[in-house]
């Protein structure tokens, strides 16, 4: 049969050596189904990264808008400025007497949070990114020996 040439028989007293048929049999079925293994886990891998990236993408969109709740309003800041030295200059309105404190930005907790979940969020979706690249190469290292 094709199973007798591709293994041939043992000689009386090797059945149980390290070179024995049954390890022979057993390191080609387990290599095998290791390859089909691998392969489904690298394909896995491959679309787990593409998604990772596209919500990475689209995450970094939504933080960059996001910060912007977090930082001072310099337009307000400017128009007040221009208007008092308009006021100064014209001298018929009177000045505003201070310009807002920049050294304390008030944020509501509410964009906090909305901000907080964007930046977990992307730093999920980079771990995840991070850990299937490690995998991925472990797999080659794995499929290597």
């Amino acid at each position: 049969t094709d199973f007798d040439r591709k293994y041939p028989p043992d000689r009386h007293g090797d059945e149980a050596g390290p070179n024995a048929r049954v390890w022979r049999v057993y390191r080609d079925r387990v290599t095998e189904l290791d390859e089909d293994l691998m392969q489904g886990w690298n394909s896995t891998l491959d679309v787990l990264l593409i998604f990772a990236g596209l919500f990475s993408a689209i995450v970094t969109a939504f933080v960059i808008e996001a910060t912007t709740q977090l930082q001072h309003d310099y337009t307000q800041y400017t128009a007040i400025g221009v208007f008092a030295v308009l006021a100064a200059l014209n001298g018929t309105v009177a000045a505003p007497s201070s310009l807002p404190d920049f050294n304390h930005v008030q944020v509501a907790s509410r964009s906090r949070w909305i901000n907080g979940i964007w930046f977990a969020s992307l730093a999920l979706a980079l771990i995840d990114a991070l850990l299937a690249i490690l995998v991925k190469q472990w797999l080659v290292e794995y499929g290597s020996r």
